[in-house]
């Protein structure tokens, strides 16, 4: 009975994020954020909730969702609201900052910045970082001096 011990380990850990009749299982806090009662009720309720100055891996503020995903079981993160994103256009206040932060990607505007960037920030924020921008990386030759 191999096969049976594994599935009650992983029914075990799908249940995490569920009470045992399926129903979403209250969470208080993410990311070290915590929730405000109303926050709870819209979780559990299935809607997003909406967290404010959560800290990113880089140690600053962005605005990120936690909306539990059914399909999966539990809890996931969006930059954007998943509940209003199909009427609204999404706020890139935080969408930036969180995929140059914490996905590591990069538009023209971000390509040679050494910092993380700052809340709200999508662009080089000062002259020294603009600076960084324009200079590209200096080729090392590879070759053989002779």
């Amino acid at each position: 009975g191999g096969e049976n011990a594994a599935q009650t380990k992983k029914e075990q850990r799908r249940n995490t994020w569920t009470n045992e009749d399926g129903s979403i299982r209250p969470i208080s806090k993410w990311s070290g954020v915590s929730f405000t009662d109303q926050q709870k009720a819209d979780y559990v309720a299935g809607k997003a909730v909406k967290l404010e100055n959560v800290t990113d891996k880089q140690g600053f503020h962005a605005t990120m969702y936690i909306k539990f995903n059914p399909e999966k079981g539990r809890p996931y993160r969006y930059d954007t609201n998943p509940d209003n994103a199909q009427q609204v256009a999404p706020s890139n206040e935080s969408r930036t900052q969180v995929a140059v932060n914490n996905d590591g990607k990069t538009n023209e505007a971000t390509k040679n910045l050494r910092e993380p960037l700052q809340k709200g920030q999508t662009n080089p924020k000062d002259a020294r970082q603009q600076q960084q921008q324009e200079k590209p990386q200096k080729k090392t030759g590879k070759g053989m001096k002779m």
